[in-house]
């Protein structure tokens, strides 16, 4: 490069040109040549990896069709599906051979037990041992060959495709040379052609117009005459046209300096022309700013620089003046807005200064006040901070809220939080009331902040009775659990004094740490450790909540669906009477049609409805489907009704609209779930007296299990007592629960109720509970629910 720059100092305009020419050619030729060589090599590899990707999606796809079919068909018996998978995957490996045999890439599944290679051609079984089975990847590179790996997780197998890319490989480089070598025989003899044309169209006609460009240079201003091409001509006719405009530029620069003050004198900024040091020249704002001075002389006989005006502030946007130019080139060379404050009759006005150059040797100042706009953007940053922490703080303990909790969790590289929920504080609020118990939620974070588990522990108020603290782990897990003991210990059995009451405070606290969603994580932890009566519990993977939780949402999902696509109806099962032997009724039972018209019984899918707020759509469509079905046959019928249907508004005025739109009062039962217990005593007895002015009857169901209370049958005057299955079929092999359910009988019989015996499921059951006097039998001995009823009355 030395010698490059040294033989262009020394040489004419046509040399000057011609030798990076020359020299950027070939460096052009080279980087072309190997960038073609390079870019076929890159696109060779990547379209090998997209087949070899492709070939491991394609074995991917016929495992998981193999697999979707096994578990659709068997996924519902546990033993069924392993039989069937076994035989399945051996018969897979089968097909994966005859259908890849004659395929140039090698495959391998490697399963638990052994690796089976569906095709072989080339490459050495050793070569497994080198890949990293564990992080299934795209296609990738390992010397000579590309492999692709996929894991298929419900069998833990692992999917392995190679292809050999070594031919390819010393196909691209045999012909790498033959590339380079053509490339650069081409860009020589373009150099050759180029060097050629400057010579004849360059090198001659520019020296004679060099020469009258230095004469122009020496002020001697005469035609230039020179007859060539048409460009040269061209360019000799605009260096005549630049001589004239030199001429009348000379007249029209002193216009245009007076035309500028004018228009900086009509500018409301003020506008100062400066060399740096001194001022040139300034507009009429100027003036109107700095009114103690008449003229620009008088200002700067006291101050050569407008910049002694500048008061310091030490924020970043501000500058002053440390010397006379440094401020200038500050603002000059960062290409930002800067501000600077002055001082006038000891009010502070800011001004954002704006530097530009002129010419050569003096730059345009602008300075425009933006002293009111700044108060506006204060104040608006007061409101905001006000606002941030209103969005970011608990209004009621002041403490950081769950929103600043997500921030903040951010910024940790290893957090951890600790989930801390009082023990019972809907007691303490219901007992004291809403005012001691938001005194309670703050003296409680007090208790909790004063012993947070190390400095950068910070603590944060959740919704209602939870706290949160947040923490990096830096502890073993046998000192965190010693320092979560130490924690328990000391917010525990605190006391809380307020009005004359002292409050026995407990906390029980979930852990999570290492997780993906710590916050889900801690709650489930909190959950386990309060099912478990723990002080706390750390989060572990084995848990089971979650997957309770996705149980849940899916069930909800298929309820929601089932409802609106009219898949909830009843099935009805009959009750015969033991002394006739006759059907006399028939319960009906709810039943959701799945989506491969399956059955799918109550137990489950009930529970879940009624966690997510829709069993009451359930409980007024099986009401409204049963009245309908019994309508027009002569039956009677029972519908099952919980104590949360009687105390929801909507169901329980449900009701009674059925009742008076079909009439049917004297021939439906309501059963009443017993083991549910009832809370509010005065509205299920207020419903019965109601539906038996329609002449309806009421059931207790399941009794004998739960809540089971004698009282609740004198004091609400049901009609039948239908005794719980778990009684009924183990009673003949258990001499204590015949007791129990002979007394039963007993108690009814004294007060004049008939009792129904679920669970029937055998001849030698249905003829004991007659035996013992129970009136009537319902079970699969009899029959098991249908969607339709046996339409003449049959006897066993």
């Amino acid at each position: 490069m030395k010698y490059l720059k040294h033989l262009t100092s020394k040489t004419n305009l046509m040399t000057k040109i011609a030798i990076p020419i020359v020299v950027l050619g070939l460096l052009s030729a080279f980087v072309i040549s190997h960038g073609i060589a390079n870019l076929l090599y890159g696109y060779t590899t990547q379209s090998l990896k997209a087949q070899t990707q492709s070939i491991s999606n394609k074995v991917y796809y016929l495992v998981e069709s193999e697999f979707k079919t096994l578990f659709f068909s068997y996924g519902q018996s546990q033993e069924g599906y392993a039989k069937a998978k076994k035989v399945s995957q051996t018969e897979l490996i089968g097909s994966l051979k005859n259908i890849f045999k004659q395929s140039i890439y090698d495959i391998a599944i490697i399963t638990p037990t052994k690796t089976h290679w569906i095709c072989r051609n080339h490459v050495d079984k050793s070569i497994l041992k080198s890949i990293d089975l564990e992080t299934p990847t795209h296609a990738f590179l390992a010397s000579n060959y590309v492999i692709s790996t996929l894991r298929f997780r419900p069998w833990e197998w692992y999917i392995v495709t190679i292809h050999d890319r070594s031919s390819v490989v010393e196909l691209i480089d045999q012909n790498r040379y033959l590339v380079v070598k053509n490339i650069s025989l081409l860009v020589v003899l373009v150099i050759l052609a180029l060097i050629i044309i400057l010579y004849f169209t360059i090198e001659r006609p520019f020296g004679v117009i060099f020469a009258h460009l230095n004469r122009i240079k020496n002020n001697d201003i005469v035609p230039l005459k020179l007859s060539s091409s048409k460009e040269v001509v061209k360019l000799v006719e605009n260096i005549n046209a630049m001589s004239n405009q030199i001429l009348h530029n000379q007249n029209e620069l002193q216009f245009q300096k007076t035309k500028l003050q004018r228009i900086m004198d009509i500018q409301p900024d003020i506008l100062i022309v400066t060399n740096g040091k001194v001022i040139q020249s300034v507009n009429a704002s100027f003036f109107n700013f700095f009114d103690q001075y008449a003229n620009l002389e008088e200002f700067i006989q006291e101050h050569q620089c407008v910049c002694d005006f500048f008061k310091k502030v030490e924020e970043e946007d501000y500058i002053y003046a440390t010397d006379k130019q440094e401020w200038v080139s500050k603002v000059l060379q960062n290409h930002r807005l800067y501000k600077v404050k002055i001082l006038k009759k000891n009010q502070a006005y800011i001004f954002s200064i704006k530097v530009e150059r002129f010419d050569t040797e003096n730059y345009v100042i602008n300075l425009s006040d933006i002293t009111q706009l700044e108060e506006y953007k204060k104040e608006l940053e007061r409101k905001q901070d006000r606002l941030m922490h209103q969005l970011y703080t608990d209004s009621l303990t002041h403490l950081p809220n769950r929103t600043k909790l997500t921030e903040d969790i951010k910024a940790y590289k290893a957090p951890m939080i600790i989930l801390i929920n009082i023990d019972g504080f809907k007691e303490i609020n219901d007992f004291y009331g809403i005012d001691i118990g938001d005194f309670v939620l703050i003296e409680f974070g007090k208790i909790i902040k004063r012993h947070l588990p190390s400095k950068g522990a910070k603590l944060y108020k959740m919704s209602g009775d939870e706290y949160v603290i947040l923490d990096s782990m830096h502890l073993s897990r046998m000192e965190l659990i010693k320092q979560l003991n130490l924690l328990s210990h000391s917010i525990n059995n605190q006391t809380i004094f307020t009005n004359g009451y002292e409050i026995n405070m407990n906390a029980t606290m979930g852990i999570a740490l290492d997780t993906h969603d710590l916050l889900i994580s801690a709650d489930m932890a909190l959950h386990e450790a309060k099912n478990s009566k723990l002080r706390f519990a750390i989060y572990d993977k084995s848990f089971e909540t979650l997957k309770e939780y996705k149980n849940n949402l899916l069930w909800s999902k298929k309820i929601k669906e089932a409802i609106e696509n009219n898949k909830i109806v009843p099935y009805f099962q009959p009750i015969v009477d033991n002394q006739t032997h006759q059907i006399v009724k028939y319960e009906s039972l709810v039943r959701l049609i799945g989506s491969n018209n399956q059955i799918i019984a109550p137990f489950v899918f009930l529970g879940i409805a009624k966690q997510s707020r829709i069993y009451h759509n359930i409980s007024k469509i099986m009401i409204e489907q049963t009245f309908k079905y019994f309508a027009d046959k002569a039956m009677d019928f029972s519908i099952n009704i919980s104590i949360n249907d009687i105390e929801n508004f909507e169901t329980h005025q449900f009701i009674f609209e059925q009742l008076k739109t079909y009439d049917l009062g004297s021939r439906v039962t309501f059963e009443i779930l017993e083991s549910e217990g009832i809370t509010n005593y005065g509205i299920v007895a207020s419903f019965i007296a109601e539906v038996k002015q329609y002449g309806a009857k009421i059931a207790i169901d399941d009794f004998g299990t739960g809540y089971s209370n004698f009282s609740h049958i004198i004091n609400l005057h049901v009609d039948f007592i239908k005794i719980d299955g778990s009684l009924i079929n183990t009673m003949l092999y258990d001499e204590n629960l015949r007791v129990v359910v002979e007394t039963i009988v007993a108690f009814a019989k004294k007060l004049g109720i008939k009792t129904i015996a679920e669970f029937v499921d055998s001849k030698e059951l249905y003829e004991y509970v007659g035996a013992i006097g129970i009136d009537y039998s319902q079970g699969f001995y009899i029959s098991k629910p249908k969607p339709d009823i046996i339409h003449h009355r049959k006897s066993l």
